[in-house]
């Protein structure tokens, strides 16, 4: 997945990606598109496949279009991880408007 999106990202594909995730985030941030591609490049080269996942449980948004909802729920199932399914997108602080909700 990675490579993929390095492969063709672009300032329009970025700007492409923050609508998917549902959320407005043309003035989230004050880095250059170069330190947000640096960014993805660094957590690529250090990924470390862990096997054990630590997440007990997930918030699926419904209408995710990064990850598909029908994509997280299968793989919730198959390792036998609670999750709920919530009424937004990739983006749920929208929907969610407290961290204790995480906690």
């Amino acid at each position: 997945m990675f490579d993929l999106t390095l492969k063709t990202l672009n300032e329009e594909n970025l700007q492409k990606f923050y609508k998917n995730m549902d959320g407005n985030f043309s003035g989230a941030t004050k880095k250059s598109f170069e330190e947000i591609k640096n960014e993805l490049i660094y957590f690529k080269e250090n990924y470390i496949v862990s096997e054990k996942n630590y997440i007990d449980f997930y918030y699926i948004g419904k209408y995710d279009r990064i990850i598909p909802a029908t994509k997280q729920e299968k793989y919730c199932i198959k390792n036998k991880i609670n999750y709920k399914i919530i009424d937004c997108s990739h983006y749920p602080f929208y929907f969610i408007k407290d961290f204790k909700t995480f906690i």
